[in-house]
């Protein structure tokens, strides 16, 4: 008798231990964000969902690709009414598709009403990115010990990340990586979706962002990384000729779903 109130006693603290550990892994976990308005964010590439595991996506240069790290930081998160009001969430977000950090959940619910788009900003002003770094706590999106995208040769942030290999002339594995930063190269981003939406108090809403992969490299402006080169980190010369023409690229590459 006495053995089994000792091993029930046990059980009953190694399941309570459990359930302990489980409710602090997802409270500090940032996607699981307890809120009734969020965004998920989806990187495909020609209608297909990236995979980051294969070397088989073609951009309409036949350059053949596969990426290995893509992420962005966002600011000025903003949803548009369709009185063409605007709401502005203070917020600023970390995606990172190869961290699988793609969900975006708000604390507050925006006001209810009848939307028809948002907008943000990839990259942050001029205060917060040329800011000490270490003012951010632990776990927030723009604490490099988070992102790992704050430049260690200059002052501010990497805005954006695109990484991975392609198959360079005669068909040997190369790598392109392009880093768009310093705050002429942030990117407004405005999506309108094809039909409105409604958030409304003690409801959940959803909203998906697609992000078309292909159109980086095509849309409106063909890049080769082959010919065009497969670099950029913003800097030189070369690179801002380079990061011009796919910056460029970036406004028609989302989609509000």
């Amino acid at each position: 008798m006495k053995q089994s109130l000792v091993l029930l006693s046990l059980v009953m603290f190694f399941a309570v231990s459990c359930k302990k550990d489980t409710q602090e892994t997802n409270d500090n976990d940032p996607t699981k964000t307890a809120s009734s308005f969020s965004l998920e964010f989806n990187a495909i590439f020609d209608g297909q969902p990236l995979d980051f595991n294969n070397m088989k996506w073609v951009t309409k240069s036949q350059d053949t690709l596969n990426f290995i790290r893509l992420r962005m930081l966002l600011s000025k998160i903003t949803l548009i009414k369709e009185d063409n009001t605007e709401v502005e969430l203070d917020t600023f977000a970390f995606i990172s598709f190869d961290g699988n950090r793609t969900v975006l959940g708000f604390n507050e619910t925006p006001p209810s009403g009848t939307y028809k788009g948002m907008r943000f900003q990839i990259g942050m002003d001029s205060v917060e990115n040329h800011g000490d770094p270490a003012q951010w706590p632990n776990g927030h999106p723009l604490d490099p010990l988070v992102n790992h995208m704050h430049w260690t040769w200059q002052t501010g942030y990497i805005f954006w990340v695109a990484e991975g290999y392609f198959m360079n002339k005669g068909n040997e594995m190369d790598i392109f990586s392009f880093h768009m930063a310093n705050l002429n190269y942030r990117k407004q981003v405005t999506m309108m979706r094809s039909s409105p939406f409604v958030i409304q108090a003690g409801k959940s809403t959803n909203l998906q962002v697609q992000m078309h992969m292909e159109k980086y490299f095509s849309d409106p402006a063909l890049y080769s990384l082959k010919v065009d080169g497969p670099i950029s980190h913003s800097a030189s010369v070369g690179d801002i000729r380079r990061m011009d023409v796919l910056h460029g690229n970036m406004g028609s590459m989302f989609e509000l779903k």
